[in-house]
């Protein structure tokens, strides 16, 4: 029975060294190479329900105003979906800069001369982003994905975007945004693995200051994108037969 104790003690003993020593040379070991200027490669995100909120907006009346228009299913001023008027919910664009930060979608750079294409997997989008110093528009007709130059400051890809569809609403708790709201996205690969989006909207019709927040992205060890498509057919009958009854709604 001694005997017994005695070997279990020294087995434990010789486990907890040893998992002591693989800690040490997990901790020691260097980090795999990465060039902060290589975004290449497929980046996974996650679904975030928070919203845009370091910091969150501080409202002009304009802003208030338009915000009380949007009910959102997330956020402080939650309603069920069926009582709600996400534009999501009848499948329109999620604009700039939902598309990035609301859905565990996929994305990848692919950088050309004069430009970077941004291929992404929910609603199968890709973003042209102007890389050769041209000027946005002084007056751009609205789309949902606006207009995007971009540029590297050090070690971050700043992408500028304007021209965006009000319509679409900044985040899934339904902050709005105006048609003169410039939104920046700054890139920054931490390391091999962990990608970081920085969004900064300005818009001094809605906000009396600058919006935003931080987003991480991890290397998909996968390596491919995939069809991630809300259509019209799809969210239509969805909402027939589970969102409208469980909010109480015939529709």
């Amino acid at each position: 029975m001694h005997r017994n104790a005695v070997k279990a003690a020294l087995f434990l003993l010789s486990a907890s060294l040893i998992m002591s020593a693989a800690q040490r040379g997990q901790r020691g070991a260097a980090a795999p190479p990465h060039d902060t200027h290589d975004l290449s490669g497929v980046w996974l995100g996650r679904a975030i329900t928070t919203g845009l909120n370091d910091p969150g907006p501080v409202y002009t009346p304009a802003g208030k105003a338009a915000e009380d228009k949007n009910k959102p299913s997330f956020g402080s001023r939650a309603v069920v979906p069926a009582l709600g008027n996400d534009p999501l919910g009848a499948a329109n664009p999620p604009g700039i800069p939902r598309l990035m930060i609301n859905h565990p979608t996929k994305f990848q750079f692919i950088p050309l001369q004069d430009k970077m294409i941004q291929l992404l997997s929910w609603y199968k989008v890709w973003r042209e982003i102007w890389t050769d110093g041209r000027k946005p528009p002084e007056d751009p007709d609205p789309t949902w994905y606006g207009y995007s130059t971009a540029k590297w400051q050090g070690d971050e890809f700043v992408i500028t975007t304007t021209g965006l569809d009000p319509r679409a609403w900044a985040d899934c708790t339904g902050t709005p945004k105006s048609e003169d709201a410039v939104v920046e996205e700054r890139y920054h690969r931490l390391d091999r693995d962990n990608l970081q989006l920085t969004v900064t909207i300005t818009d001094p019709k809605y906000y009396v200051k600058p919006i935003g927040a931080k987003f991480i992205y991890r290397l998909d060890p996968e390596q491919s994108l995939f069809e991630d498509i809300f259509a019209p057919i799809d969210e239509e009958s969805f909402n027939k037969r589970v969102r409208n009854p469980a909010g109480g709604v015939n529709r």
